[in-house]
């Protein structure tokens, strides 16, 4: 009987060490799997059940991938627990929130796939130099979210050539508009001409040299910028009134019966006669004449009653050299 069970023992013993040498060796000896259905074994990709006699044992049972894993539960699989997924700020940028001053950046997760974002800090634009888009408008762009922005040319004016106070382009053209003249200087002797500046809205005016009057019409004007010139005619009109129908009387003066007369003024000038005064006394007080064009003929009233009268006549001629004339 002793002996009987020395051999079972042996033969235990003996398969012991042929199963330890088989795993050493990296072979599992065929064995009646059992498993552990309350806990979960994975790898990055699935989870399954696995066998408990063995740890070298690789089978598996109830194997599946990896499922429930969301951006809000960190990737972790809602069936073993484990996590599969790696969510996070990547740090890599996918849009940016943006106002006229400030932009926020959108970060991407770095689980691809994942739509989610991770939202910056507020940060001020980081700008390019302004630059010229056209002759109205300059832009400029931030150098971390692209953002774009325009304005118009500003701060020209004339006295710096029109150059834009923002981005230095010349964006108004000023300068002498030679076919514009605004008025002229003037003086007895010549003018300069005021010139107008080519960019429509300046006021600014540049002004020519001085050059002498020029009356080559001989109207007495200069031709450019109309100046009264100085007349060389400086004697009065000389002129003579005579009676219209008139009665020669006894002693052979012009004569008449009826104090309504019609005159007739007969009178020379080295200019033209543009004014007479009439007047029955003799006065030549500026606020006894009454000055009228000159005309030839002119019906007048003589003072009242008999006798010798007189008529005095003062003519002017354009230039304004006046003289009294005087008839009996």
């Amino acid at each position: 009987m002793s002996n009987r069970l020395g051999i079972i023992l042996l033969i235990m013993i003996l398969v012991v060490f042929a199963s330890a040498v088989a795993i050493a060796a990296g072979e599992v000896p065929e064995h009646d799997h059992e498993w552990d259905t309350s806990t979960w074994v994975s790898d990055e990709n699935s989870h399954w059940h696995g066998c408990t006699v063995y740890d070298e044992c690789e089978a598996k049972v109830d194997e599946a991938p990896h499922t429930g894993g969301t951006h809000a539960n960190g990737g972790i699989c809602s069936v073993c627990g484990a996590k599969y997924q790696d969510h996070g700020n990547s740090y890599e940028v996918s849009s940016y929130t943006t106002t006229s001053t400030k932009h926020i950046a959108n970060y991407k997760c770095k689980f691809e796939g994942c739509n989610e974002v991770y939202v910056g800090e507020e940060e001020d634009h980081y700008f390019s130099p302004w630059e010229r888009v056209d002759n109205t408008k300059h832009g400029r762009t931030c150098y971390d979210c692209s953002y774009y922005e325009e304005s118009n040319h500003t701060g020209g004016t004339h006295a710096n050539d029109g150059i834009c106070t923002t981005c230095n382009f010349q964006y108004q053209e000023h300068g002498i508009n030679l076919e514009s003249i605004v008025a002229y200087e003037k003086n007895a002797v010549g003018h300069a001409a005021k010139y107008a500046c080519k960019y429509a809205g300046c006021t600014n005016v540049y002004i020519s040299e001085s050059v002498l009057h020029e009356d080559t019409n001989s109207d007495g004007n200069c031709d450019a910028c109309g100046y009264a010139l100085p007349s060389s005619d400086i004697e009065p009109p000389v002129g003579i009134i005579t009676l219209k129908n008139a009665l020669i009387t006894m002693n052979g003066n012009p004569g008449t019966k009826n104090n309504n007369v019609t005159l007739q003024i007969s009178a020379t000038d080295e200019s033209t006669i543009t004014q007479m005064a009439l007047t029955n006394e003799n006065s030549r007080s500026a606020s006894d004449l009454h000055w009228i064009p000159f005309a030839e003929e002119i019906d007048w009233t003589i003072s009242p009653g008999d006798g010798l009268k007189t008529i005095y006549l003062m003519l002017k001629d354009e230039h304004g050299n006046a003289s009294l004339s005087f008839v009996e």
